[in-house]
């Protein structure tokens, strides 16, 4: 499935997001399985969210301070920075893959890391942070890295992201797959 056909999958035009072949050298960010299903309840893309929002992720369920691995090599386009209730976020373009925001990161165990700063497949570059609610996960967002600008756009609906957000749960799918079996 391409990247086109994520977007298209997501409601945005297919036009909005570059083809992009699924990744062979990516690897599922955590080391161990996630504790509940991203493509169910309020996880999965898409899911409703207050105000006609919709959920511009996957969320992947896991204790606060599990290690986060860079999915594949890349680089960092923006360092740790605040994102939602006592979270943080960190944004990384993996070429091939796409750029990902990994979000609801800690903010008080941080992996030192700077924009422009070039990170590898399987490193270490950030812990599960703990939202201000008590829930602890991952949150994954995926673009095809056509846009430009910040990933948020409270202007944009119904998911209020970049144009060329897409679905990340098929590459999620996979690479649960070939690192769980599952």
């Amino acid at each position: 499935m391409t990247t086109a056909d994520l977007a298209h999958e997501a409601g945005h035009s297919a036009s909005a997001a570059a083809p992009v072949a699924t990744p062979t050298h990516a690897r599922f960010p955590f080391d161990q399985r996630a504790l509940a299903d991203f493509r169910t309840g309020a996880r999965y893309f898409g899911a409703h969210r207050p105000h006609g929002r919709k959920h511009a992720g996957v969320d992947l369920i896991a204790p606060p301070g599990r290690p986060i691995h860079a999915i594949a090599d890349g680089v960092v386009i923006q360092a740790p920075y605040y994102f939602y209730t006592g979270t943080n976020a960190l944004e990384v373009h993996h070429p091939g893959v796409g750029t990902v925001r990994y979000g609801e990161i800690n903010m008080h165990k941080v992996v030192r890391l700077r924009a422009g700063q070039h990170v590898k497949r399987g490193d270490i570059i950030a812990y599960v942070g703990r939202l201000d609610s008590g829930s602890s996960m991952l949150h994954f967002e995926l673009y095809a890295g056509t846009g430009h600008g910040g990933l948020t756009v409270r202007s944009n609906p119904p998911y209020q992201r970049r144009h060329d957000l897409v679905n990340p749960t098929h590459l999620m799918t996979r690479l649960q797959h070939e690192a769980f079996g599952i």
